[in-house]
């Protein structure tokens, strides 16, 4: 058998082709697999306040305590990136929660490599978002990051109505998996 030059190309377009088609079904798979923690000793969660950046939030401008959230029934804490797709597919999911008031929702996005909060808008807008939306700058960024150490965003934390952490994980997941641990963890 006599390979041509051009049969070759052909042939390594192809497989670069089909990586590529593989990467977005591998993510999806792996963000529904992503790492995730019981809480046995469940500890506090780490307190933090921030300016909320959705502006069709009621909240909007205003500074907002996680310690001031969770005091009445818990929270689902969720860090993200604009950049990561599996956020911008959880955003939504997140927004049906807190519309259908299955839970009180916190999304905290940090400082994304100096760009600050508009990309994170754009994505929350695009979103029809109206749920608190935080903005971490990188100096409080990275002390959050300290404490939570998550490695992959989207980042999901459960927070009891006295502060401890009951559950994380990472990746995205579905409406009814977020419910089910809602139900589980904050007993909403």
């Amino acid at each position: 058998m006599k390979f041509t030059r051009t049969g070759i190309l052909a042939g390594l377009g192809f497989l670069v082709l089909l990586a590529i088609l593989a990467v977005p079904a591998f993510t999806a798979e792996r963000a529904e697999t992503a790492s995730t923690e019981d809480r046995s000793e469940t500890p506090a969660a780490l307190d933090f306040a921030f300016e909320d950046i959705n502006p069709k939030s009621p909240s909007y401008g205003e500074t907002i305590r996680l310690s001031d959230v969770y005091r009445e029934r818990g929270v689902v804490l969720n860090f993200v990136a604009s950049w990561c797709g599996p956020c911008r597919k959880e955003i939504p999911i997140l927004e049906s929660l807190h519309s259908d008031d299955a839970a009180t929702v916190l999304v905290v996005a940090a400082d994304e490599n100096g760009a600050g909060p508009e990309n994170v808008q754009i994505v929350i807008d695009r979103a029809g978002a109206t749920m608190p939306v935080l903005f971490a700058p990188v100096d409080e960024a990275e002390k959050i990051f300290e404490f939570y150490t998550y490695q992959v965003v989207p980042a999901t934390y459960f927070i009891d109505k006295r502060g401890n952490l009951k559950r994380w994980h990472t990746g995205m997941r579905s409406k009814a998996k977020l419910v089910r641990e809602i139900d589980e963890h904050l007993g909403s």
